[in-house]
């Protein structure tokens, strides 16, 4: 990235004065490299927070009903999968898709493939309901 020179106004380092910001936010005379890089990291953490599938309310719920031990992992973000899930001295990782969604919408995010074929653990499942998620700790459902 070119520097810009310290002394020219403000207003010649903006866009035409239309909001958009030519340089960086931590680009600005003053502040640390060590200040630049918490500023980065505390950006990268918000972009790469995970959300809620609609349904996972529903499939903890379910999958604590039969028996099953549920930590929530939706927090990491990073492409890590959504729930922690211990069944009969098994550990699943599941990550969850809404399967009411149309099927472009349950793929996942690029974060997630790189994730997925980066684990050396146990099995990771996704699901996009209650009895996909039920078989994926061994409890088959009948419809």
């Amino acid at each position: 990235m070119q520097e810009l020179p310290a002394h020219q106004p403000e207003s010649e380092h903006r866009n035409g004065g239309a909001g958009f910001c030519a340089v960086q936010p931590w680009a600005e005379v003053g502040v640390s490299p060590a200040d630049r890089l918490v500023q980065s990291m505390k950006r990268e953490v918000v972009r790469k927070r995970g959300k809620i599938d609609a349904n996972q309310t529903e499939i903890v719920k379910a999958l604590r009903q039969a028996g099953a031990t549920v930590q929530s992992l939706a927090a990491a973000g990073g492409g890590v999968p959504d729930l922690l899930v211990g069944f009969q001295r098994k550990t699943v990782l599941i990550e969850i898709k809404d399967g009411s969604k149309k099927p472009s919408a349950r793929e996942l995010t690029t974060d997630q493939v790189e994730w997925h074929l980066n684990w050396r653990g146990g099995p990771c499942m996704v699901v996009n309901s209650v009895g996909e998620a039920l078989a994926a700790i061994g409890i088959e459902v009948q419809p």
